[in-house]
């Protein structure tokens, strides 16, 4: 997958969103449109979403964390494996309560399967007590080609007492021989039938980098794909084969220009320590926009992120944001903290911060939240807090909500730069009580499977059970073949920078992908050899999952990466 920042170690990056639109209006062909006109017209897309936002506002790229939460069962489904290996949810029935024992319907869900376990069908409908009939409100239809890539993504909503389902959106996806996204097309529904809008096209050099993005949309009356613009990237690379410069340039089919650039600087350790972000201006050239500054720890994970602001009056360099990031022994996230740089009074302010403590499991104990800050003690103020209980077999077995609460009296403070909006805080975070709001409690049959959500409200009095969520399961299904631990080899193992990979006896095609123990997607590949080498140089040092997946089976081994 295309990085949308140099740290992608952490995939820990989140943009100020695209306004998305359902129709793309676009110029006519003959129409002047600049990139920035082009961007505004380029609708929301899951998979592009990312490359556009960096296109957009680099500049204003700011991360927040992604945390692995627990497994949380719920009846919002959206494809997943998870329900396929022991049995499959057929159905879940939501009950509200209005006293302790008495409830009436409220929502139904149903789900279906392929013969792999896939999610293909979620349907959801609302009960109407006066009628007393199901009606419809949403439906995903979802299908996956061989290797199990998402191909379908479906979406319809209810038109209400027909049971009817109305279409609404619909992407469509193909993949290279690699497993990167070849193209992801558009459609809508027009009344009648589903209707192409837009295509995107990528295309990847042999490193398996993005080098074009092609934006096309449906001509309806001649039936064709019209180009409207593209985006080409250029690298250049060091001797190592790090990436020390990316260029984009844009065209809208009649003249292509310089749009956007990237430069990286490495560490002695291999890690990027600076990025640099300049936009091309027609008369000055590059004209440098805004630079992340990176640091790490020991185990190469990544412990602090300074943001700068390039002043073209001055030529100087100027504060933005800087994010403070901890792990504990075991290598799993404890906070992550964000600080605006205010340059009246020349100090970092805190926006906000997440603490999180976890198990030597890495199960996730107790999340807290912070939300502004105290400038009487110069800290965060707490804001809310989850605290999460296991069984013994791992499985979530409640889930607790709290807020914070002041017991002091707020008082009026400003910000420092901008005196004319004032915020009220409390003169010290240790005026904060946590009260309880929310409580879910998770129940299991004798197999493992979830058989109950039961979520309770606090009413300031007592605990209120507000719903209960009953889930069904069809008949047991086998888990997916396991390879034997003798039929595959990965060596060597620790390893440092690279890994050599043999498939089972006549296999020459498998997808690998490589998880940190949180569960996050380091890496991802399609092998088409039965012996292949997998470059890790750009993977920090630790331990990790590899998941191997072949079509007689699938496996997972520990990898140490030194």
């Amino acid at each position: 997958m295309y990085k949308l920042l140099p740290v992608i170690l952490l995939a820990l990056t989140i943009a100020r969103p695209i306004v998305a639109q359902s129709r793309v209006q676009p110029l006519p062909p003959n129409g002047e449109r600049s990139a920035a006109s082009t961007l505004a017209l380029l609708p929301e897309s899951p998979h592009a979403k990312p490359i556009l936002q960096k296109l957009q506002h680099p500049q204003e790229t700011r991360r927040t964390p992604q945390r692995t939460q627990p497994t949380l069962p719920h009846t919002h489904s959206r494809p997943t494996h998870a329900l396929a290996a022991a049995a499959r949810t057929d159905s879940a029935l939501t009950y509200s309560f209005y006293s302790s024992t008495d409830s009436v319907l409220s929502s139904k869900e149903i789900f279906a399967y392929d013969a792999r376990g896939y999610l293909i069908l979620d349907e959801f409908y609302n009960w109407d007590p006066y009628s007393e009939v199901w009606v419809a409100y949403y439906k995903y239809e979802y299908d996956y080609d061989d290797w199990g890539r998402l191909t379908l993504d479906a979406y319809y909503t209810g038109s209400g007492y027909d049971d009817q389902w109305i279409g609404y959106t619909r992407y469509e996806y193909t993949y290279t021989a690699l497993g990167q996204t070849a193209t992801e097309t558009y459609s809508y529904w027009d009344g009648t039938a589903w209707a192409p809008n837009y295509r995107y096209d990528y295309t990847y050099n042999d490193a398996g980098q993005l080098t074009l993005l092609e934006y096309s949309f449906w001509d309806s009356y001649d039936s064709e794909w019209l180009d409207y613009a593209y985006y080409r990237w250029e690298y250049t690379t060091n001797a190592l084969g790090q990436d020390t410069l990316e260029t984009i340039y844009y065209s809208d089919y009649y003249s292509e220009t310089p749009y956007s650039q990237y430069a990286y600087a490495y560490n002695d350790r291999g890690l990027v320590s600076v990025m640099t972000y300049a936009s091309w201006d027609y008369f000055a050239g590059w004209m440098p926009q805004s630079k992340e500054e990176y640091a790490y720890n020991e185990a190469g994970a990544l412990t602090l992120i300074v943001a700068s602001l390039f002043d073209t009056m001055t030529s100087k360099w100027y504060y933005y944001y800087k994010d403070e990031i901890t792990y504990d022994a075991w290598g799993y996230l404890t906070s992550w903290a964000d600080y605006s740089w205010y340059t009246t009074t020349g100090e970092w302010i805190g926006q906000w911060k997440y603490e999180w403590v976890n198990a030597p499991t890495g199960q996730l104990l107790v999340q807290t939240f912070y939300y502004g800050w105290d400038y009487a003690t110069t800290s965060f103020v707490p804001y809310s807090r989850e605290v999460y209980t296991y069984q013994a077999d791992g499985q979530i077995a409640s889930y607790m909500v709290y807020a914070a609460l002041s017991t002091d009296t707020p008082t009026t403070a400003h910000l420092p730069a901008s005196p004319s909006s004032p915020v009220l805080r409390a003169t010290s975070a240790a005026d904060y009580q946590w009260v309880e709001q929310e409580r879910y409690e998770y129940l299991y049959n004798p197999l493992g499977n979830l058989l109950y959500i039961n979520y309770y409200y606090w009413d300031g009095y007592q605990w209120f059970l507000y719903s209960r969520t009953r889930y069904y399961y069809g008949t047991p299904t086998a888990a997916p073949s396991l390879l034997a631990a003798d039929t595959w080899r990965l060596y060597p193992n620790p390893t440092r920078g690279q890994v050599s990979l043999t498939l089972p006896t006549g296999t020459h095609e498998a997808r690998v992908r490589l998880f940190t123990l949180t569960g996050m997607l380091m890496q991802e590949t399609t092998l088409q050899a039965h012996e292949s080498q997998l470059l890790l140089h750009t993977v920090p040092a630790g331990i990790y999952l590899l998941e191997l997946q072949t079509p007689q089976g699938r496996a997972t081994r520990k990898l140490v990466v030194e």
